[in-house]
Parts: structure tokens; C-alpha cells; sequence
């Protein structure tokens, strides 16, 4: 039989188990610097982010990632001591987070500051729970951009105004939390598709 120099399928299929391992359950390292920004504007009075250091972020507290591509998928800072009076900031490194499809924030104080607009950028969201956090300003038009959003929860802040119009474009909306907020005008027409409130 003739030697050939020619990876056999065998060789192909070890490589490419160890290349999974290899990332399997570890962070890419741009996400975790991300996190890290993310985390000096969380308070952090009960010290629930003690676990955020080291290398892989994909074992930290409230952290989860896609086991094959490492990306994070779920972020859950909600605060685990209830409804807070510490302030809190949302970081724009949040943005780092492309594959994001769930964000809790609810319970942190934000200080009445708005729902950052540039959460509609996080267009792979699903789930995003943003009650009883010290919210206020208005809802952000750029919201409508998260298109595959199940569920969104603003209740228990001091939002005011309208429901952006914009939201109506939100078909894959289920459920929307707006209860004990300030917000009046009419919902929009196109919201109204056996939307849960």
C-alpha cells in the first residue's frame, strides 16, 4: 500500500474534536473585557460578582455562553438582594455582546436615567427585563429594532410618555410588562396581536 501525504478523514475529525475542546466553555477574550467594563457600572452591595475573574467568563455568576463558538448568550445581573437603592450604570460595552439573547437588569438602580437606546442594537435579544429598576425617561423608539423579542418587561419604573410606534414592528412579541409606570397615550395598533400585558 502507498504512503500518501494526504490528512485521512480520521486525522480531519481529531482535529476538529480538538478544536472544540479547545473553545469549548471558554470565553472569547473581547467578550470578557466587555463584561468587565460592564460590571464597574453594576453596584454590587452583596458582592453576587465576586466569581468575575479569570479567564473564563463562561463560568461566572449569571454568565452564559454558546458551548460550541464561546459567545455569550445570557446576561442576568438582576440583583439577587431585590430592589436596590445603590446606583447603577448601564456600559455601552454591552454592544460587545452581538449574540446576546437574554438580559436581565431588573432590581438594579439606575437613577431615573432612560432605557439606553443602544439596547435596540442587540438585535438577537429575546428576553430583556428591565422592571423595577429606576428607569425613567421614555421608552427608546430604537427598541423596535429587537425583532426577535419574546418577551419585554419595563414595569415598575417611572417611564413616561407613549408607546413608541415603532414597537408595533416587534411581531414576535408575546409578553410586555409596562404595569406602575407613568405612560398614557394610545397602544399602538399594530401591537395589538394577542400580545400578553
Amino acid at each position: 500500500m502507498a504512503w500518501t501525504s494526504s490528512p485521512t478523514p480520521l486525522l480531519y475529525l481529531i482535529l476538529f474534536i480538538s478544536g472544540y475542546v479547545a473553545t469549548s466553555g471558554r470565553c472569547i477574550e473581547k467578550e470578557r473585557k466587555a463584561l468587565l467594563s460592564i460590571r464597574t457600572g453594576i453596584s454590587d452591595a452583596h458582592e453576587w460578582l465576586s466569581s468575575w475573574k479569570g479567564k473564563d467568563c463562561c463560568s461566572w455568576a449569571g454568565v452564559e455562553c454558546n458551548a460550541a463558538t464561546g459567545h455569550v448568550i445570557k446576561l442576568d445581573l438582576h440583583n439577587p438582594g431585590g430592589p436596590s437603592s445603590n446606583k447603577s450604570k448601564v456600559n455601552p460595552s454591552l454592544l460587545e455582546l452581538k449574540h446576546l439573547s437574554y438580559l436581565d437588569l431588573r432590581w438594579n438602580y439606575f437613577d431615573g436615567a432612560p432605557v439606553p437606546g443602544f439596547i435596540g442594537s442587540l438585535t438577537e435579544l429575546e428576553s430583556l427585563n428591565l422592571s423595577s429598576a429606576g428607569f425613567g425617561g421614555t421608552i427608546p423608539h430604537q427598541l423596535g429594532n429587537l425583532s426577535n423579542l419574546l418577551s419585554l418587561d419595563l414595569s415598575e419604573n417611572t417611564i413616561s410618555g407613549g408607546i413608541p410606534e415603532s414597537l408595533g414592528s416587534l411581531s414576535e412579541l408575546a409578553s410586555l410588562g409596562l404595569a406602575l409606570n407613568s405612560i398614557n397615550g394610545e397602544i399602538p395598533a399594530t401591537l395589538d396581536h394577542g400580545l400578553e400585558f
